[in-house]
């Protein structure tokens, strides 16, 4: 008997979960356009997403007449992903927007009675990457020659891998992620597109590359709020490339580094009869083009980092409607971090601070601030946003400079 067609709640749940972050963006969410590029993948739209995550554990798993569902994989630190299991070898996967992505084993067949909205994933081989964390995880698991098209430059490229790749010509710039070359995709056979959420502001591109039959993932990482649940997403990137051993010894791999700095803190903390309420305030910020003062909240993952690695971060939330990061006036700023033992300059976004007088120059108030008349004002030393998987490193750097380091290889002292 033919399967009777399911009425599909996804579809709606993944409508609602936009129309969330479009209204969120509507309504005040700082989208510092004139102060980010594309070669830092962080959104700076974000929803409540807390309303829709029970939805992953509420999966209909009854996907087809012809697939026999088996288990669901167990995450550790991941949220806002699931991965269901199939008889021989399908994978269902399942994201915090609603979004499905059935990927297909070597030799299997699309099953014919699939809900519309499940997208399948056939073995890419030529992935046009568009989230530049993503490429972290893909070059983790040894896979970069799978990815034939970039949304940055070779300059914009950190990952050393990929700058490689792209000067050898293996990689191909094919355009931002808002302006894709369609025509090169389309004439090399292009068989996947990962966005990251600012894809969302663009709409029409996400359809057109699903129209010219390139299926398109949507990368919710950047919504995990600690290291370890970014780092977690390489096994959702192992299950579309096929490539889940490797997926999970990079993982394996990057947990033993941050458990690492952990045990360093917590050994620490016990010789020394020391707990939380000791740790030095370090607080992230970047001043934007008009002014104002992005500060990244205490949920953040950078913020969680900074706590693992022996700091503290006390963020007073003046506006909760972003939960990574919020924007204040100078003088609000002035208040919470004035007396902060250490401040970290996103230059990332911003990459015109060089030394401590760059920052007085943004605004005279910085003069009066601790960290600046201590000189203990860190700026970024590489693009931490498109290295997921160095979540240990960065840890041990941040260890480092709450000990006094003035150069690590992701923090620069200023002077």
């Amino acid at each position: 008997m033919e399967k009777k067609k399911k009425t599909n709640s996804k579809f709606n749940i993944k409508k609602l979960f936009i129309i969330l972050l479009v209204l969120t963006f509507l309504t005040g969410c700082s989208l510092s356009s004139s102060n980010s590029s594309d070669n830092n993948s962080e959104s700076s739209i974000d929803a409540d997403a807390s309303k829709i995550l029970d939805n992953l554990s509420n999966i209909d798993t009854d996907i087809s007449s012809e697939l026999i569902f088996l288990y669901t994989d167990e995450l550790t630190y991941a949220t806002c992903f699931r991965i269901d299991r199939y008889e021989n070898g399908y994978i269902l996967l399942s994201v915090i927007d609603g979004s499905r992505y059935l990927c297909i084993p070597d030799g299997g067949d699309v099953p014919n009675d699939l809900d519309d909205d499940i997208m399948v994933i056939k073995s890419p081989s030529k992935s046009y990457v568009a989230a530049s964390n993503v490429a972290d995880y893909i070059v983790s698991m040894n896979s970069i020659d799978k990815i034939l098209f970039s949304s940055l430059i070779e300059s914009d490229w950190k990952l050393e891998d990929m700058a490689q790749a792209m000067h050898d010509g293996d990689i191909s710039y094919a355009g931002k992620y808002s302006t894709p070359d369609y025509e090169l995709l389309l004439s090399s056979r292009c068989d996947l597109a990962i966005e990251n959420t600012m894809i969302l502001h663009t709409p029409d591109v996400r359809e057109k590359l699903i129209e010219l039959g390139i299926p398109v993932i949507v990368d919710y990482s950047s919504y995990e709020d600690s290291p370890l649940g970014r780092c977690e997403w390489i096994k959702f990137y192992g299950c579309i490339y096929g490539e889940e051993e490797n997926a999970d010894k990079a993982f394996l791999s990057t947990k033993k580094e941050v458990e690492s700095v952990i045990d360093n803190v917590s050994e620490e903390r016990q010789e020394a009869n020391l707990d939380a309420k000791n740790n030095q305030n370090v607080i992230i910020f970047y001043v934007t083009s008009s002014g104002m003062i992005s500060v990244r909240n205490e949920d953040d993952y950078l913020s969680k980092m900074v706590e693992l690695s022996g700091g503290s971060v006390n963020v007073s939330n003046i506006n909760t409607s972003n939960k990574s990061s919020q924007t204040m006036q100078i003088e609000d700023f002035y208040v919470i971090a004035k007396d902060a033992d250490i401040l970290i300059y996103d230059t990332t976004i911003d990459d015109s601070i060089k030394s401590l007088s760059d920052i007085v120059d943004k605004n005279e108030l910085f003069a009066d601030f601790s960290a600046v008349k201590n000189k203990k004002v860190y700026i970024f030393g590489n693009s931490i946003y498109q290295n997921p998987m160095s979540a240990g490193y960065i840890m041990q750097d941040l260890y480092a400079i709450l000990h006094g380091e003035s150069v690590t290889d992701n923090f620069y002292l200023l002077s």
